[in-house]
């Protein structure tokens, strides 16, 4: 009995050792396990609180953003004002514009503010002075007149010497630029065709030395609607690029036709973000984010450019 003692403390400890290396080991792949499920979002509970997929970790959810409609159209008209920002109110201007038929382009210098918002208000009297005496001669300083074919140059200058608009808050308006279809062309169009173009131009004099700018950009439809331009703004490798909705077709696919989404940098650039105007994303990355990649901005809506028959029928 003596010599059986030992033997079985011996066992005893032998059997401690082996499950206490089976527990550890048993331990370490319950961890491996734990944490593989951990990593693919699907591991559960033992005590079943937690839920059994939690892939919503690893993926955004899908936002559903209300898509702003747009109409597009044909603007027929391009006007652009050379180095406007070093340019002042006696020495001129040099306008370069564009057209795809045949119009004219009326120069007011100094006009009347009441007197331009009194006709975008009124969109009979807006119409019926299109290709007439579209200020009252009282309502303006300097008036000239250009017929165009095509795009054209032109250099314009007030023709009153000191040109003088008053004090400031001004009255009139330094320079106001129409351009119109001729009376050939505007029997020919209907509904939301573009028949005209105004820029409203603020120069610097004495007064109001800041520099020269557009004050607003309008087209005129032949039911009478006047609509505000803005531009929307393009990404590409060097940086957001302005796109003017008032530029035509041309200019407008080779500007953004083959720009890539900055996010994936796969898909074409279909969607322009709202408010911040950027035009940056396709419809799938736009689902998955809040705010506007470029400035951060949340996102309330967007408008489609670009758009394909794939693009629209993922959007329905």
């Amino acid at each position: 009995s003596n010599m059986a003692a030992p033997s079985a403390l011996l066992t005893i400890h032998d059997f401690s050792v082996f499950c206490s290396i089976t527990v550890v080991l048993l331990g370490f792949f319950c961890m491996v396990l734990f944490i593989s499920r951990l990593g693919t979002g699907q591991f559960m509970d033992m005590a079943g609180f937690i839920g059994t997929n939690n892939s919503h970790l690893n993926q955004p959810p899908q936002q559903e953003y209300i898509q702003t409609p747009v109409i597009e159209v044909l603007n027929p008209f391009t006007i652009d004002i050379i180095a406007l920002g070093e340019a002042r109110l006696l020495d001129g201007v040099r306008i370069t514009v564009g057209c795809n038929v045949q119009s004219r382009m009326w120069i007011y210098w100094a006009a009347e503010i009441s007197a331009i918002k009194s006709l975008i208000q009124n969109s009979v009297s807006l119409l019926n002075c299109l290709n007439q005496d579209f200020i009252h001669p009282t309502s303006y300083a300097d008036m000239e007149t250009v017929v165009l074919d095509g795009s054209a140059s032109v250099r314009a200058r007030p023709v009153t010497q000191n040109l003088d608009l008053g004090p400031v808050p001004r009255s009139c308006y330094p320079l106001v630029i129409l351009i119109t279809l001729s009376d050939s062309q505007s029997g020919h169009v209907g509904g939301m065709d573009i028949v005209a173009m105004m820029m409203i131009v603020h120069l610097p004099d004495q007064q109001m030395p800041e520099k020269g700018q557009v004050l607003s950009h309008m087209v005129i439809t032949a039911n009478g609607s006047v609509q505000t331009l803005k531009p929307f703004f393009v990404a590409s490798e060097s940086g957001s690029k302005p796109q003017s909705q008032s530029g035509d077709q041309h200019d407008k696919d080779d500007s953004d036709a083959e720009l890539e989404c900055c996010v994936c940098h796969n898909s074409v650039i279909t969607r322009v973000i709202l408010p911040c105007r950027h035009a940056c994303v396709c419809s799938t990355c736009l689902s998955k984010l809040n705010t506007c990649p470029i400035c951060r901005s949340h996102i309330q809506s967007y408008f489609i450019i670009n758009d394909s028959e794939g693009e629209r029928s993922d959007s329905e």
